[in-house]
């Protein structure tokens, strides 16, 4: 927590619904771990695991992990399949153009690229991505209510 501050910080662990354009360098809290970071009011929230949904720009396989970029807008984040998850690719039938939802961990490559390292995702209907980021903004306002209503010092 912030000092001589009325900002509160709350770290959660579970899987943070996030805008895809919020993965941005500016945005992410740095250290032993990644954290993405929102404000509501005067709290800041910041999660290492991520739930972001998109349509798949691009897929580079490589030796060692494939690459799935994820498009939102005008933004794209990198998802990591190591290796013990690259059969996601076949068995969800996931291509260039398809649209999915991943749950994943934020990391650091050597070169300070910020990326999801996949834990699970799903193919979903393009109609979704509009609901799936509609829901991003009616759990933050549950959130901001919640925490307003439990003397949480939310303003």
């Amino acid at each position: 927590m912030q000092e001589n501050s009325d900002t509160r910080e709350i770290y959660l662990d579970c899987f943070l619904k996030i805008y895809p354009w919020e993965i941005k360098t500016n945005n992410v809290k740095r250290g032993t771990n990644i954290f993405v970071k929102i404000q509501l009011g005067n709290i800041i929230l910041y999660s290492r695991k991520v739930s972001l949904a998109g349509r798949v720009k691009e897929i580079y396989k490589g030796e060692k992990f494939t690459d799935i970029l994820l498009e939102a807008k005008e933004d794209v984040v990198p998802l990591r399949l190591w290796p013990e998850k690259q059969h996601l690719l076949d068995v969800k039938n996931i291509e260039e153009n398809s649209f999915l939802k991943a749950f994943g961990t934020l990391r650091e490559d050597r070169d300070g690229n910020i990326y999801v390292s996949v834990l699970a995702l799903s193919r979903i209907p393009e109609n979704h991505i509009e609901s799936f980021y509609t829901s991003v903004g009616e759990d933050r306002k549950f959130f901001e209510r919640f925490l307003k209503n439990n003397n949480t010092g939310v303003s």
